[in-house]
């Protein structure tokens, strides 16, 4: 069957389709389903939305095997490869846009602002991948895994501008150009990249090895110094000043300059009880919520901190059903409103204008689907009854964003389906008193 057979050119897309989408009595307008054969059973891995064309987002995907290979390049023309990135476009939820293929599965991955054609990852085998949507789906760059930049899986990414991060405001959808790419992996290397000469960093660091206290029971400090492995990372500014904030697998939150010189200061937290998920520092210029960051956990916690004034948390967010915390995100447009997403398959909206110890919404995915009228047209009949089928056993939700404009939350799982739920206007609207 050919793509004008199987898809109708004529179908509208304007928004004015909202008259056909069922109202929820909750925050959730309506959802949308981004299902492909492809990607099933692959575990989604990140999502990035374009700031050029806002209507694309870019999801990269696991194996569909439980383990995940150190596989050592070579051609993947097929669609088995071990990892897989698609572009979607919310005017067609049914196929990918583009399909691209990696030799390991794809942990991290962005657009690249300044080109709208280009992406790029980051592998579990550590490489560093550029692909072009202009050409065909394998990579036209890579890092060369015998050369000086990652040996252990690349868990972080950041494409950061010339100016002042905070001077850039994310709910307009526009980011100036980008002059350097940094990626993390598992052993706290910390690689600078230049986009036209992927083969070698252009400098690499690493963190030191840091203390750590064992014992806080005895008066008498017992200490003993660990490689540090790094599970998020997030940059800020102070002063103008870069720095990096990195969430670790013991729980604890380092906090340096960046780039790491010898001797530097580092500010170490001791944060969660368990595995540091994400990190999310705030997105507003305002001096009021500088230096705010969010923390998530595999210890069923979300964790506000103000990294400059206090080695405290500002406030602790119980996940419900005592659940993994796998992400956590603020609003790009209400300073005070925040997701998180959990294991059990629940996305859970904090705002602490409303609260500062409870949730406001807790929506389960799945029961989200359990009604047809509050499936877009875009979903199919059999989507829908493949989801009905396995509502039994819910998919654990692996990654979030929202949308630049705040109205949508893209929400990414465990089975390889990535879900937009459009927000409720009453959640992002802000009032004069609110920074009260």
């Amino acid at each position: 069957m050919s793509a004008a057979q199987q898809y109708d050119i004529l179908i509208d897309y304007r928004d004015d389709s909202k008259s056909q989408r069922k109202q929820f009595d909750s925050s959730i307008i309506s959802i949308q389903l981004y299902d492909f054969s492809s990607t099933k059973q692959r575990p989604v891995m990140d999502i990035h939305q374009s700031s050029r064309h806002n209507e694309l987002i870019v999801v990269s995907y696991g194996s569909k095997s439980n383990s995940y290979p150190m596989t050592k390049g070579g051609s993947n023309d097929d669609i088995d490869a071990p990892g897989l990135v698609c572009v979607w476009s919310n005017l067609m939820s049914t196929r990918p846009e583009f399909i691209f293929f990696a030799p390991s599965p794809v942990l991290t991955v962005r657009f690249v602002d300044d080109d709208s054609h280009l992406i790029v990852g980051g592998c579990y085998n550590g490489q560093i991948l550029l692909w072009d949507m202009r050409a065909k789906s394998l990579p036209v760059h890579r890092s060369r895994l015998a050369g000086s930049g990652h040996r252990h899986p690349v868990c972080a990414m950041n494409l950061s501008s010339a100016t002042n991060a905070n001077t850039t405001d994310r709910s307009l959808g526009v980011v100036s150009s980008v002059s350097e790419i940094v990626t993390c992996s598992s052993d706290g290397t910390s690689c600078q990249w230049d986009i036209s000469r992927l083969s070698e960093p252009i400098e690499t660091s690493s963190l030191p090895t840091i203390s750590l206290s064992t014992d806080t029971s005895t008066s008498e400090s017992n200490e003993s110094s660990i490689q540090v492995t790094v599970s998020a990372l997030v940059f800020g500014f102070e002063d103008n000043v870069k720095y990096a904030v990195y969430g670790t697998g013991s729980g604890h939150l380092l906090k340096l300059s960046y780039p790491y010189r010898n001797n530097d200061k580092i500010t170490q937290i001791d944060a969660h009880e368990g595995l540091i998920t994400s990190l999310d520092i705030h997105p507003s210029s305002r001096p009021l919520y500088h230096n705010l960051l969010l923390t998530s956990s595999l210890d069923w916690t979300v964790k506000l901190w103000h990294l400059q004034s206090s080695e405290s948390p500002l406030l602790v967010f119980q996940a419900p059903s005592y659940d993994y915390v796998s992400d956590v995100k603020w609003c790009p447009v209400n300073p005070a409103l925040f997701a998180a997403i959990t294991s059990s398959g629940d996305i859970v909206l904090y705002l602490l204008t409303k609260s500062t110890t409870e949730y406001v919404e807790r929506i389960s995915v799945n029961k989200a689907y359990s009604d047809s009228n509050t499936i877009t047209p875009a979903v199919s009949n059999t989507n829908l009854q493949s989801l009905a089928s396995t509502s039994s056993t819910a998919a654990a939700l692996n990654r979030l964003i929202w949308s630049y404009d705040g109205k949508i939350l893209f929400i990414g799982d465990a089975k390889g389906l990535v879900h937009s739920f459009e927000i409720q206007d009453h959640l992002l609207r802000t009032n004069p008193g609110d920074d009260a």
